[in-house]
């Protein structure tokens, strides 16, 4: 990893700066839904337990420090044939310290995961990687009821051209993988207004980069991805209504952000203005109604360019306490669509989420928007803020999708916990229409595909200490031009996990991921096979 990125890692720990690049009031009106769950393999009775409780757990007044250590070791038969299709078999040792950091004090609550990693081949050493792992949150009050900053961030390593499983499932290499970073400081002032609703303003200053993509692979099912650095700047102001309306509710809000930096977001601002009214028709519907306008830009050798009328009308609705289903129909960025936005229970062991969207955004963009609804567990995993569910902040399978383009995404997860089995089933569909290239076209880029996958998790509890788990995912991609391509993949994996001690656990994996079906030029087939032994010590 760039020396850069230790200097950005650092002061955000040291302030617990964690942010995204969206302002506070406008998180409900995030475009894009995050792309299903995070089904890393591990306890996944820990990453769904805030999803089965009816109210978030009570935080503890007091900060907990948890320095940790990983090791882990092992051996893949295809270290390069994930983007060449050779095949080379290879010897690896990842070492990551960690630091947790959980807290609560009268004005100020952090929720900070920073694990670097170093990773070093045995025989390929032109492999020999560092990275780093870092998601977290902090919410500071500086003067009660009235002035607070949010900061949020993330930082860690994806598929930089997409086709594979989640991360621990498949080794990419350091050809394959790129460095994803998002921080944000987003300070706002609030008043009430008695009974009548509360106003706000604020500032937000972001900061986001993708590194490691100056190998320059191609991709039929993406643009060239490049290095790129961008510092976004917005401002807000926002009012909402109180009690003293009764069952009608009212909105406003003024948006505009603007980017300067390299890459896709150069140049790029989205300013909006908005009115929604909305009436309770009895205690678990609501309808609403939203008028508003947009002014959307992105500069590249073809910009895209929509300044007009938004408009929205939707549906709440709430079944029961643990369950909500919102659904809308309007035009912004300069089409109609729909959007679902849905968690339901139909029972105390069973949860369902949804979400459609449509929208015109970028990868950075798509990263912010899932930072700025979310919260950090103690395991430094990313959950929806409302509903508990675990969120995937970045995503093997879709890749680093950095230029402009109209997403229509669907992502879905349905759970089943058990007394000693969690279930969890994971869908997902996207389409991509890139509107606005950044530079020239390459050979082999892509101007729309389209991606879906499905995956399923089964972790079965053997006793208190000892866990098995199960994954797999099959997924298949096509791409629209210059060529029409599509790829089959699938992925799967088994694991075991031992805990010796309170501060000492271990666990095993094996893996495999793949291409079905011959390759071609543009996309070559792969086969790996990878096992891993690794051990947990906390401090």
């Amino acid at each position: 990893m760039r020396s850069r990125h230790w200097r950005v890692a650092l002061l955000a720990c040291g302030a617990m700066s964690l942010a995204s690049a969206l302002p506070r009031a406008a998180r409900a009106q995030a475009l894009l839904p995050a792309t299903g769950a995070d089904v890393r393999l591990g306890d996944l009775r820990q990453q769904y337990e805030r999803a089965f409780q009816s109210e978030p757990p009570a935080s503890t007044p007091g900060w907990s420090f948890t320095p940790a250590l990983d090791v882990l070791l092992g051996w893949t038969d295809a270290i390069q044939g994930t983007t060449t299709g050779r095949t080379r078999s290879d010897f690896y040792t990842i070492i990551s310290p960690s630091l947790a950091i959980q807290g609560q004090s009268q004005r100020v609550t952090a929720s900070v995961f920073i694990a670097p990693q170093l990773k070093r081949y045995l025989a390929t050493r032109s492999q020999d990687s560092t990275g780093l792992n870092f998601n977290g949150q902090s919410h500071v009050t500086l003067v009660p009821e009235m002035l607070f900053v949010d900061l949020r961030g993330a930082s860690f390593m994806q598929s930089q051209t997409g086709g594979y499983g989640p991360a621990g499932t498949v080794n990419l290499g350091r050809q394959g993988e790129v460095q994803s970073t998002n921080f944000s400081i987003s300070p706002y002032l609030q008043h009430r207004f008695g009974g009548y609703g509360m106003g706000e303003i604020g500032y937000m200053l972001g900061y986001n980069s993708i590194t490691g993509a100056n190998r320059r692979l191609t991709s039929p099912f993406q643009p060239p991805v490049t290095n790129q650095n961008t510092i976004t700047r917005g401002w807000h102001v926002s009012f909402a209504s109180g009690e003293n309306l009764g069952r009608f509710n009212l909105a406003a809000q003024v948006l505009h952000n603007e980017s300067t930096g390299t890459g896709s977001l150069n140049g790029a601002h989205r300013n909006t203005e908005s009115v929604t009214l909305g009436y309770a028709v009895t205690r678990t519907i609501q309808v609403n109604g939203t008028i508003g306008h947009e002014d959307l830009q992105y500069i590249g050798a073809t910009p895209f360019r929509f300044n007009g009328l938004t408009w929205n009308v939707g549906l709440k609705l709430q079944p029961n306490p643990d369950s909500s289903i919102s659904i809308g129909y309007g035009s912004h960025d300069g089409r109609n669509s729909a959007a679902l936005d849905a968690s339901y229970a139909p029972t105390a062991r069973i949860r369902i989420s949804a979400k459609y969207s449509e929208g015109i955004t970028t990868g950075q963009e798509e990263l912010a928007q899932a930072l700025a609804g979310s919260d950090v567990n103690g395991f430094g995993q990313s959950i929806d803020h409302q509903t508990g569910i675990p969120l995937s902040v970045g995503n093997n399978f879709l890749g680093s999708q950095t230029a402009p383009a109209r997403v229509k995404r669907f992502s879905a997860v349905i759970t089943l916990l058990r007394d000693r089995d969690v279930y969890s089933l994971n869908l997902l569909h996207s389409d991509t229409q890139y509107v606005a290239a950044v530079s020239g076209p390459a050979v082999g880029s892509a101007i729309s595909s389209t991606a879906s996958s499905v995956g399923l998790a089964w972790q079965h509890s053997f006793s208190e200490a000892f866990n098995g788990n199960v994954y797999a995912q099959y997924g298949t991609r096509e791409s629209g031009a210059p060529t029409r391509v599509t790829q089959q993949t699938v992925s799967a994996s088994l694991g075991l996990s031992y805990a010796f001690s309170q501060t000492l656990s271990g666990r095993a994996q094996y893996s495999y991921s793949g291409t079905i079906g011959g390759g071609n030029a543009l996309v070559p087939s792969y086969q790996q096979n990878l096992i891993t032994v690794g051990l947990h010590k906390s401090f």
